[in-house]
């Protein structure tokens, strides 16, 4: 903050304004979306691992965990990957 005017500063020390704020807030939306679902399905979907009955010798429940981790761990940084030209 300014101490002179109390105003928010920005990184080039020019006050933020606050229709840059909602403009942001705009175009971030999508993201912030994506990234709430990603992770509440993520959670929600976690929690019925335990109920998953096997049906021969195979623990289900195990390689769904580990299925699940994996691909997120997996998943991360190809998501820094370019995007390929037919998207």
């Amino acid at each position: 903050e300014d101490s002179s005017t109390g105003e928010p500063m920005g990184m080039g020390k020019r006050p933020v304004m606050v229709e840059d704020q909602a403009y942001v807030a705009k175009i971030i939306r999508p993201c912030r979306v994506a990234i709430f679902l990603n992770i509440w399905t993520s959670i929600f979907s976690a929690a019925f691992f335990a109920y998953v009955q096997p049906a021969g010798k195979n623990d289900v429940e195990i390689i769904l965990y580990f299925t699940r981790l994996f691909s997120d761990l997996l998943g991360r940084p190809l998501a820094r990957c370019p995007r390929p030209w037919f998207c």
